[in-house]
């Protein structure tokens, strides 16, 4: 999300520059998702779809991928190989940790290893370097905007650079899949649930790629292709240009649920609560927003954890033990996977002038670093309530061992490294889609070696085994 930081980026920023003549500033996308039929369907690409064959019916364990370029896709993608060849024993068989996993929440850079794993499983590891990490698909994109035909169809103010690149990562990537075909995988293959968030233009706010979220839009996910909500997901302001949808609300059977009447109504007892509930309910008025206009999701959420703070702000911890149809949790797991780095300005403190553009810019872009603080802090605090209000429904409703319930929130950021030298050299990696070969490399190595030195990771290996 730093163009300023990154040579390749601020060449593809020029190269924007003078699309924008080209094509003129308009640059939103013609909508590409459909109405539902009247009646809202039941089914469809909704959280807690299936229990995992093999996962202990007291654990809940997901992951988030943070944003951050092919820095975050590469750093997820070595947790993701550790997850693979970590192996326990449960119930006297052999699992590996990876098959735990039931649900993965990615923004940006880290959405499209996500997405990757959740369409196509291990052929992630057989094909992924190949076709996305180690690809200059930074130099292939630019060269795509420039293609005569892309040309022309950019002159169009319904069809935007981020049009280009959904196609290209279509073509290239996704293989034409839709959410239709991801809502199969999780319910044949028993791959995780994967929620892609992008940012509401309009309200800043998180928008995830989930039925839930297009009931309000009485919209139909199910033909939506996943490379469009990726490049939305990964649509960094001013180099590419937002990603469109059309908001068909009132056309259809959704009402209004109780739980957002009430969260509106107790404004006093929690903003938060308050807050995501309106940004919700401001789809309910097609009228004044004919349209919703999307970003990159780590305008909103750089780490990929607000998908699960939200539904626990909204609905409590009951209500997502229900959806993945636990009447019993002793640990609620969470790997989040932070590739955020810190930057310098050294000069900006050693003069009197008026700070210059870039220095401005810096300090705007520091902006996102800290609100991951703010979630990390946040998601603590708020994993920690949801485990003891369960064990308090659980201990009242007479479940033997049900005040045992236990939030654990593993971190993997290069924060934790102990080597000063190796922390300077993952923090000069810069934001964009083009790394060189060694740097992916040392990535990969990097998330598999801080997922498996974490205390808090080895506890649950040791705890896995007995969990029931």
């Amino acid at each position: 999300m730093r163009c300023y930081l990154s040579r390749n980026v601020f060449g593809l920023c020029l190269t924007v520059i003078a699309l924008l003549f080209l094509g003129g500033c308009a640059s939103t996308m013609a909508p590409h998702n459909g109405p539902v039929h009247v009646d809202i369907p039941e089914d469809g690409y909704r959280v807690g779809l299936h229990h995992r064959s093999g996962v202990p019916e007291s654990l809940l364990f997901g992951l988030s991928f943070s944003g951050g370029g092919t820095r975050a896709a590469a750093l997820a993608y070595g947790v993701l190989e550790e997850l693979a060849r970590t192996r326990v024993m449960i119930n006297a068989k052999e699992h590996r940790v990876l098959d735990l996993v039931e649900s993965i929440s990615a923004v940006s850079g880290g959405s499209f290893t996500a997405a990757y794993y959740g369409l196509f499983g291990d052929r992630l590891f057989a094909d992924f370097e190949e076709k996305f990490l180690k690809r200059n698909m930074q130099h292939e994109i630019a060269s795509t905007f420039f293609a005569p035909t892309n040309l022309f169809s950019m002159s169009s103010p319904y069809y935007g650079r981020s049009d280009v690149v959904a196609e290209y990562l279509d073509e290239v990537l996704f293989e034409g899949k839709t959410f239709g075909d991801l809502e199969q995988a999780v319910r044949r293959e028993k791959r995780p649930f994967v929620l892609i968030n992008a940012t509401d233009m309009a309200r800043t706010s998180r928008f995830e790629f989930s039925q839930d979220q297009f009931d309000l839009l009485c919209s139909d996910l199910s033909g939506y292709k996943v490379s469009r909500a990726v490049a939305a997901s990964s649509a960094v302001p001013v180099v590419f240009s937002p990603i469109t949808l059309s908001n068909y609300a009132g056309r259809c059977s959704y009402r209004q649920p109780r739980w957002m009447t009430r969260a509106l109504r107790e404004r006093h007892e929690s903003v938060r609560r308050y807050t995501v509930a309106a940004d919700l309910h401001s789809y309910l008025n097609s009228s004044k927003r004919k349209y919703i206009h999307l970003l990159d999701g780590g305008l909103s959420d750089n780490l990929g954890l607000r998908a699960v703070l939200d539904r626990l702000a909204l609905t409590g911890p009951s209500e997502l033990a229900d959806n993945y149809q636990r009447r019993s949790v002793r640990r609620i797991v969470r790997i989040a996977v932070n590739a955020q780095v810190r930057h310098d300005y050294p000069q900006l403190d050693q003069f009197a002038e008026v700070p210059t553009l870039s220095a401005i810019a810096f300090a705007v872009s520091n902006t996102t670093d800290r609100f991951n603080v703010e979630t990390l802090a946040y998601a603590r605090s708020a994993l920690n309530d949801a485990a003891k209000e369960l064990a308090e429904r659980q201990l009242a409703a007479g479940i033997p061992d049900g005040g045992d319930v236990q939030a654990m929130l593993i971190e993997v950021s290069f924060d934790d490294l102990s080597s000063e030298e190796e922390r300077a050299y993952f923090n000069a990696l810069p934001t964009s889609f083009n790394l060189p070969p060694d740097a992916v490399d040392r990535l990969r190595e990097v998330g598999a070696r801080l997922l498996r030195e974490s205390p808090d990771f080895q506890k649950l290996l040791q705890e896995l085994p007995s969990l029931p």
